[in-house]
């Protein structure tokens, strides 16, 4: 098994190549089926993390890498220090995005999918787009932030 390490050196080094794709693969299923922990996560989180899916596992992943990165940039000589959370978040969704076109499970046109799955858009603010589907007793929040 690799070690989540082992797959930020491969991201440095490869970007998002197949063989990277194959290792990230690797640790979520190894998260999924018990036999490894996700470093970031209390075990509350972990569980968490575990109930919602392979796909947020992997961008958990990726945006742990987004953060490692920065920071370490930060620790190089003549740099400007520490970054800020709009970098890192910046780079987070840069690299979120890249991993899941590479990795086939990004979606282009979400609005149309989530309106035919969920129904029309009835609310939309600085962070969420809200869709409701008559006689539902929920409704789906998408963060746009």
């Amino acid at each position: 098994m690799n070690s989540i390490q082992d797959i930020y050196d491969a991201i440095a080094a490869d970007g998002f190549n197949p063989s990277t794709l194959q290792l990230i693969d690797g640790f979520v299923n190894s998260i999924e089926n018990g036999s490894a922990d996700f470093p970031r996560f209390n075990q509350q989180e972990h569980a968490g993390l575990c109930k919602a899916g392979s796909a947020l596992i992997g961008a958990s992943i990726v945006a742990g890498y987004a953060a490692r990165s920065l920071a370490a940039s930060g620790d190089v000589a003549g740099s400007q220090g520490v970054p800020t959370n709009w970098q890192i978040d910046q780079l987070q969704e840069q690299l979120i995005e890249q991993w899941a076109r590479e990795a086939r499970l990004w979606v282009e046109s979400s609005d149309s999918v989530l309106r035919k799955g969920f129904g029309p858009m009835i609310a939309q603010g600085a962070e969420a787009k809200v869709y409701y589907r008559d006689g539902s007793p929920a409704v789906l929040k998408e963060q746009t932030t």
